[in-house]
């Protein structure tokens, strides 16, 4: 539950905490941080495991157009 634990102990003014939840919960992780750093017109850090970026990697190739940088941990 790492989003969780964010939204929990991160400070109030440090960081906007979202989440998406696709059917499986893993599903276009990578599509939604892309989006989300271009509507928010600012880089954007994603949380996510290995699993859930195996199974959007094609979102990869919005990284390469995209205008924010998204970094990943």
């Amino acid at each position: 539950m790492p989003i969780r634990d964010m939204n929990m102990f991160a400070a109030a003014s440090s960081c906007r905490i979202v989440a998406n939840r696709g059917a499986s919960g893993i599903d276009g992780l990578v599509a939604t941080a892309a989006g989300f750093a271009v509507g928010a017109g600012q880089p954007v850090t994603a949380l996510i495991g290995d699993l859930a970026l195996l199974h959007d990697l094609n979102s990869l190739a919005l990284l390469a157009v995209g205008r924010q940088p998204v970094c990943w941990s």
